[in-house]
Order: structure tokens, then sequence, then C-alpha cells
């Protein structure tokens, strides 16, 4: 009725999870609702005559009160998470994908958790539901843990985690590149209002500000040089963000903060004051791209100090800083980028790896996408020619940097 008009209402629905065939967790009433940026389709308007259904996001919330119907659900938590992300994987459904890995978005998580940088857990499941008593299996999906104040909560001291965090998205014609522009565009998330902010509050709502960030991109606009250094040792975190910009060079994310000025999640912690990226829906990496274009493999020997972006502009950050070969005053910092590079590789980054996660993945669920229900036609499992082409040129480009590592 509405065309792509949206909202964040849920429905009532009831969360059953099985492993090995067996039911572990029954939850009765949880919130349940299609999810993320882009064309919300409606979410139970299937072809029963094809068994095709939707392509949609979903999220899950275990403590939805529905309006304070059911208050005793306020506090709960399923496995210390009061939300839960379920994603499609996009690179199983385009037309000209003969085959899938499913693993993508799963194995970028992964590298930066095996290194221990600060990111969401994922895997992947099998999503089922149950409509009006018509099952519906839409194959192989990605689940990913919320970025909230339970996360926070996982990895910041009880002083440390009452801080404040945005979601930085590419909105209103406006990237989230951390430029100083008349109009940054801070705020909080309304879809029945159509408000869609880059810089998104997610926590503190109750008493909302937004002096830290607007300081922090202040400072890193007006401030050069050896100034720019002082302030970001103090605020920034800095070996964490140096092994995310690693980690997010090796794996190719084209739609991130460096390449796209999109898709990442900013903390500012409460205590220490420090400043944490944190990386977010990595669904175009590993040389697969499908709408941002025909980069493949290709994206793969872009420099590691490359100032290239997808929209051609320049991240103020990064080219006043990391990119800037030709300042001495940040040779550090490109010390500890080349390291995490080189031990990334050497640790959490292979196609190895990627390999082992693929066929622990394919023994699961290898039968699940051509099952009878199943949401859309998606390809069988398999490794596209791209990624394991975008691990071989990855590999021969990190082999260019200098030899010269930081010890640590």
């Amino acid at each position: 009725k509405y065309g792509v008009y949206r909202n964040s209402r849920n429905i009532k629905g009831d969360f059953i999870y099985r492993q090995d065939d067996e039911v572990r967790y029954e939850l009765k009433n949880i919130g349940f609702r299609t999810n993320g940026n882009g064309r919300k389709l409606g979410l139970i308007d299937y072809d029963p005559l094809y068994n095709l259904v939707n392509l949609n996001n979903f999220k899950i919330s275990f403590n939805e009160t529905f309006s304070n119907e059911i208050m005793s659900n306020g506090k709960r938590l399923f496995l210390g998470m009061d939300k839960l992300n379920l994603k499609f994987n996009k690179t199983a459904t385009k037309e000209e994908s003969d085959v899938s890995s499913y693993i993508n978005e799963v194995f970028a998580y992964l590298t930066y958790n095996d290194a221990g940088n600060l990111a969401p857990f994922a895997a992947n499941v099998n999503l089922i539901l149950t409509i009006d008593g018509q099952q519906i299996n839409m194959g192989v999906y990605t689940m990913i843990e919320n970025i909230d104040k339970e996360f926070l909560k996982k990895r910041f001291s009880k002083k440390d985690n009452d801080g404040n965090l945005y979601k930085c998205l590419y909105r209103n014609g406006v990237f989230a590149d951390l430029r100083l522009i008349d109009d940054l565009n801070f705020g909080i998330k309304n879809e029945e209002f159509n408000v869609y902010p880059t810089y998104d509050l997610k926590t503190n709502k109750k008493r909302p500000h937004f002096k830290d960030l607007e300081h922090f991109i202040k400072q890193i606009n007006t401030l050069e040089g050896n100034n720019l250094k002082k302030y970001l040792d103090t605020r920034l975190e800095v070996d964490d963000f140096l092994e995310y910009l690693a980690i997010t060079y090796l794996i190719g994310d084209i739609d991130d903060f460096r390449f796209r000025g999109n898709n990442y999640y900013l903390y500012f912690a409460s205590r220490t004051n420090k400043v944490y990226f944190i990386p977010q829906d990595l669904d175009y990496v590993l040389g697969q791209y499908g709408d941002l274009g025909s980069y493949g493999s290709n994206f793969a020997l872009i420099d590691a100090y490359s100032d290239w972006s997808l929209t051609g502009q320049k991240n103020i950050l990064l080219t006043k800083t990391l990119l800037n070969v030709e300042n001495e005053v940040f040779s550090q910092y490109r010390d500890l980028y080349e390291h995490y590079i080189d031990l990334n590789i050497k640790n959490n980054f292979s196609y190895d790896k990627y390999v082992e996660l693929f066929h622990q993945v394919e023994t699961l669920y290898k039968d699940v996408v051509f099952t009878p229900n199943v949401r859309t036609k998606t390809p069988p499992f398999g490794i596209p020619y791209e990624v394991e082409k975008f691990f071989e040129n990855k590999i021969l480009k990190v082999g260019e940097l200098s030899d010269h590592k930081v010890s640590l």
C-alpha cells in the first residue's frame, strides 16, 4: 500500500533454536521484524505456488515488551543478547552466481575476532519461518551479534561501557567519512517520521548529546602534524584502529569507513574517553561486490596506502595520517599498520582457513539450498573463482610492502 515506507515495529513470534536436530532453546513472544538500510519488502508476501518469499534481512528482539503489554520481557536476554540479526547472503542471490560459499561475511567477522579486534560474532544458520501454519525454509542465513549496550557490556568494564555509541552510515546524501561540513547529520533514527541520521546515536537516548563526536570530528579536521598526532594518541585507541584498518584492507571491504564512508560504529568509552571503530555489514568483501561494481578480484591489487575511494572523496582522517607517506610524523602508524597486515596474513587471513570454514558450513547445510519451500533459487555450495583469485592477488600485493615491521 505504501511502497517502500518502512517502520521498526515488531510482530510477535515464537523462537525455536535447534542444534543437531534437537530443540535447545524455545522462547515465546519474541519481537520479529525486517531489518536493513535498503528497500524492505513485505514480510509475508510470498508466492505459495512457487514457494518463493521476499528476500529480507531480519532482526529478533528477545526483550520486546510490545508497548508494555509483556513487561516480563523487558530484561530478557538470549545467551547474553537482547537482539540478533539475520541476513540473507547477497552473493548467493546474484543471477551470475553458479555457486556460493555462503561464508564471506562470517569469515570477515571471524578475521576481526581472531585478531582480538572489536567486532561482533557471526555464524551461519538455517532459518525456517512458519507463517500461518506454512513452513518456509529460508535457506542458509548469516546470524550476527547486535552492536548495542549488551555488546559493550561484554567487552568493556562497568566504568567504560556507558559511553555514546554511534552507527555511522551513508544517509541523506551525507557520507559518514568524518569530514567537517555544515550539516553533520547527528540524531536518533525514527523510521515512523522518516528520520535517518548519518551518525545515529544508539545509547544514552534519554538524555542525548553529540558533543563527543562533534569535538572528535572538529579536531581531526582542523589539527595538523604533531598536534593531530598528540590528539589521536590521547583520544583514539590507536592500536585497535590500525588493526581494524589492516583487516578491512585485507578482506577488501569496499563499503566501509575507508573506501566509502559507510558501515561502521564509533564508540566513545565513558571513563577513558577513547574512541573505537567497530566494523559492521561486511557483505561486500573478498572480491564479490554485486551491485557496488565489477571490481572482483582486481580490488585485491589496490595499494595498502592508496587514497582511492568508491565515491571519489578523500578520507580526511586517513589522508592526513596513515596514507600521507611523505609525513614522518605518522611513520609509527604506518609501521604498526604494516605489522598488523603481516600478523594477520600469518595467523588469521588465509585461503586455507577460508576453505576449512567453507567445508564445515557445507557439511552442515549443503542440502538446505534445494529443500522444498526454499525462499528463492539459490546456487549450490562452492567457492566462487573470484574468492580464490582475491586471496592470490592480495597475498601478492602484500608482498610488495616493506620488510620492516615493528616489534611489539
